[in-house]
């Protein structure tokens, strides 16, 4: 899992360049609701992507791993573009 702290997100927005930021997520389901719980969050895109100027770019299923050790595959790959000067500020509330 990868921590994201807040010192290592102020440099990020510190040292914008300028120009958008594409997001790759390569995402692995939980067992039993992983995947229709994605799938209500991704009904919810519009409304998050709406509020902060996100454009999805892409998804689509995994398929059979290529360099994944077991255990390490991933159920889905997304990208996304946004600016970088978008903030993450918590969770949204619902719907």
């Amino acid at each position: 899992m990868i921590d994201l702290t807040d010192d290592a997100l102020e440099q990020f927005l510190a040292e914008d360049p300028g120009g958008p930021v594409v997001m790759l997520n390569l995402l692995r389901y939980v067992p039993g609701t992983g995947r229709a719980d994605y799938l209500a969050y991704i009904a919810r895109t519009p409304t998050i992507s709406g509020r902060y100027g996100t454009e999805p770019l892409y998804w689509g299923d995994g398929g059979t791993p290529l360099v994944a050790d077991d255990g390490h595959s991933r159920s889905v790959a997304t990208s996304s573009r946004c600016q970088r000067s978008v903030r993450p500020t918590g969770a949204d509330p619902p719907g």
